[in-house]
């Protein structure tokens, strides 16, 4: 038996903004979709209508961070790339924005080959604080 990763999904709630992580549940007749998360004792569940605009699936930890679909990753404040999926790969890689080349390699054999030739690694988005490796 393979040990599956939880695919998680997250988007801001139509209520008050905020980020909610969890499973996502279609719109099932409902105008927006849902998102079904475990409440902070962490047994009970509520769900949540979240903007579908902001709804994007969990691509990978990497340095103890959760990277998110379209998260931004700049590497020398000047090379910007962004999570996407890859569809000839079947799994999430770095898309170039200027260039929109789409890379081939899986997205945590690009951010290790990338953060070991840059200098400046970091995320940019409204889920990870810009965080510098070095």
């Amino acid at each position: 038996m393979h040990n599956l990763r939880p695919i998680i999904f997250r988007g801001k709630r139509l209520d008050n903004g905020e980020w909610v992580e969890g499973d996502l549940i279609s719109n099932d007749g409902a105008s927006h979709p849902k998102i079904k998360f475990a409440k902070e004792d962490g047994i009970n569940y509520d769900t949540k209508a979240v903007d579908e605009s902001t709804v994007c699936q969990l691509a990978g930890t990497f340095g103890g961070l959760k990277v998110w679909e379209h998260d931004l990753i700049v590497f020398n404040a000047t090379f910007p790339c962004e999570v996407v999926w890859n569809p000839d790969t079947g799994g999430f890689a770095l898309l170039e924005i200027m260039s929109q080349d789409l890379g081939t390699s899986s997205l945590g054999y690009m951010l290790s080959e990338y953060r070991f030739k840059h200098i400046n690694f970091g995320f940019i988005g409204d889920n990870i604080e810009n965080i510098p490796y070095k």
